[in-house]
């Protein structure tokens, strides 16, 4: 991991302020494997100023698990930074977005703080990750820590809807970005959520999603175990213990216990 405080700060400022997304805007090209994800906004009723696209939320450095799915939704009743935020609003943003304020971006892990100052529903992918967490401590799901006990991040960081965008985009961001948000991460567990994240996991590092949990095996300078399961909105059996053997759950909770 090797990744001082100043490099991961970079990193961050460097997604939420892509160029090629910059570009992208400014100049429209259809032939960039980008332009579709980053148009994808301009067709929302309402848009005004383009959303930031989203690094990762949480304590990337400490979180002993970090969850790596395809790009995140968008909403437009949510208070969420454009892309004209400042530099500071930014990193406090998404590095302390999980919190236990009134004024949290995200309340419990699950309801986002929307523009009205209202809390929305529990978001059901959210609510998902916080349960998969508890599963692996083996805790009630509201004694999970969000933010320190895990993290998120995207193998597209560029905000749309249904995915839009994303399969064409993928290799582009991925190999732009997801390596380094992985080599800055000090996560003891990558868990790839859906197909996107383990085509990613394959294509970087070699990796055959076909096995739901490996390892452990050094990667990117520390040893870690990696977990693939079906995204949520698959309708596939999610949980580790529906679609892992026992003894590789048993493994995982167990390096997640030493780590």
């Amino acid at each position: 991991m090797p990744c001082n405080d100043q490099q991961r700060v970079d990193l961050l400022l460097g997604i939420a302020r892509c160029p090629i997304m910059l570009q992208l805007i400014d100049v429209p090209n259809p032939a960039h494997a980008c332009s579709d994800v980053v148009g994808a906004q301009v067709g929302i009723p309402g848009y005004l100023t383009h959303q930031a696209p989203e690094p990762w939320n949480g304590n990337l450095h400490a979180a002993k698990i970090l969850f790596i799915s395809s790009n995140p939704s968008i909403s437009q009743l949510e208070q969420y930074p454009n892309i004209d935020a400042t530099d500071h609003h930014l990193i406090q943003f998404f590095t302390q977005r999980f919190g236990v304020f009134p004024e949290s971006p995200i309340e419990s892990g699950r309801r986002v703080l929307n523009i009205d100052g209202s809390r929305s529903r529990a978001v059901p992918f959210l609510s998902w990750v916080r349960c998969r967490v508890a599963e692996l401590l083996q805790i009630a799901a509201d004694q999970v820590n969000p933010g320190i006990d895990y993290a998120l991040t995207e193998v597209v960081h560029c905000k749309s809807l249904g995915e839009l965008g994303v399969q064409r985009a993928s290799e582009h961001c991925g190999d732009h970005f997801l390596k380094r948000i992985l080599n800055c991460s000090g996560a003891a567990i990558f868990v790839f959520v859906g197909d996107r994240a383990a085509e990613m996991a394959d294509h970087l590092f070699g990796i055959n999603p076909g096995e739901r949990i490996q390892g452990p095996r050094a990667l990117l300078g520390l040893q870690r175990m990696m977990a693939f399961l079906p995204h949520p909105n698959s309708h596939k059996p999610c949980k580790f213990v529906n679609v892992c053997e026992p003894n590789d759950v048993r493994q995982i909770r167990q390096f997640l216990a030493s780590a």
